[in-house]
């Protein structure tokens, strides 16, 4: 068989290949410089776009798929998470005026506790799914700014003091003083007021939460560690995943939406840092975030720190 004939069956099944579906396969040149090797020249360059616009196609699918999950994620809460409460604070609040009716006084502070309660949870609920939708839909603005870090932790901490009380659970700080980072300071709120609540949410009655600063190298470590539940191996990779995140009740029943670890690490990259976990089951878990550090200037330490 002549060489020229070896050459052409070798393209036709190249082609062959291609058409099944194998974009990785390349023909080799010949040195003579003939008909054939501007051919195979010419198929080669259509095997590389048709690999790259396979590959830009397996991409959208994704996306496509990360999409469909978070509407079906969203859905999911609107319907089932966000319709709990709501019936609650209906329930309760016709119970609660019929009591006031008959002057049943005594019962009258249980069922106001519970609408209390629910309507926090409902407003919870209505923050995460509204900061969730800014940020997946490119409409939340990144706003970094110099703040104390301390002081926010401490702000949050008295925020969420109601809940941890209720538990009984000890709250401990280990903070580094006048520790200076440049991040959006309302997204770094929303980052430790859900790594606490879930925190104080799988913390056993008198258990203990420790929130920590540290630094390292050019970056602020903050650690949130508890001595609740903790998590499997398994779980800790699906927090991360919008179509796995399923909620889990808390050790007093406490309901959530499995969207507050996501929207964590959403927020958390957005201001250049990391967030990760490390859990163990029936020891408890931490959850650990660094903050890039950025020199501040000395008017802007100044007017942070307060002089003693």
């Amino acid at each position: 068989m002549e060489r020229k004939e070896i050459q052409l069956n070798t393209i036709i099944e190249t082609i062959l290949k291609v058409a099944e579906g194998n974009y990785f396969v390349q023909l080799e040149l010949t040195e003579e410089n003939n008909e054939l090797d501007a051919i195979a020249i010419g198929i080669n360059m259509m095997i590389d776009n048709i690999r790259e616009n396979n590959n830009k196609i397996n991409s959208l699918n994704e996306e496509l798929l990360k999409l469909n999950a978070q509407k079906d994620k969203f859905f999911s809460i609107i319907a089932h998470d966000l319709k709990s409460p709501f019936n609650s604070i209906l329930g309760f609040s016709k119970i609660l005026s019929e009591q006031i009716v008959e002057e049943n006084y005594q019962e009258l502070k249980e069922y106001s506790d519970i609408i209390n309660q629910s309507s926090k949870r409902a407003m919870e609920l209505l923050m995460n799914l509204f900061e969730w939708s800014l940020i997946n839909t490119g409409r939340i603005e990144y706003t970094p700014e110099y703040f104390e870090i301390g002081d926010l932790i401490n702000e949050t901490v008295l925020l969420l003091s109601d809940a941890s009380n209720q538990k009984s659970i000890a709250v401990k700080k280990a903070i580094l003083p006048n520790t200076i980072v440049y991040a959006d300071r309302i997204m770094m709120g929303a980052v430790l007021r859900n790594i606490i609540t879930n925190a104080i949410k799988f913390t056993y009655l008198q258990g203990k939460i420790v929130i920590s600063t540290e630094r390292k190298q050019n970056e602020l470590l903050i650690s949130v560690h508890d001595n609740g539940v903790g998590i499997t191996k398994d779980r800790i990779t699906d927090l991360f995943e919008i179509d796995k995140s399923d909620s889990t009740l808390g050790t007093q029943n406490e309901k959530g939406t499995g969207l507050g670890v996501i929207l964590c690490k959403e927020f958390v990259e957005k201001n250049g840092g990391k967030l990760w976990v490390e859990s163990e089951v029936d020891k408890g878990s931490i959850f650990y975030f660094t903050i890039p550090f950025k020199l501040a200037r000395k008017n802007v330490i100044d007017n942070l720190i307060p002089n003693e």
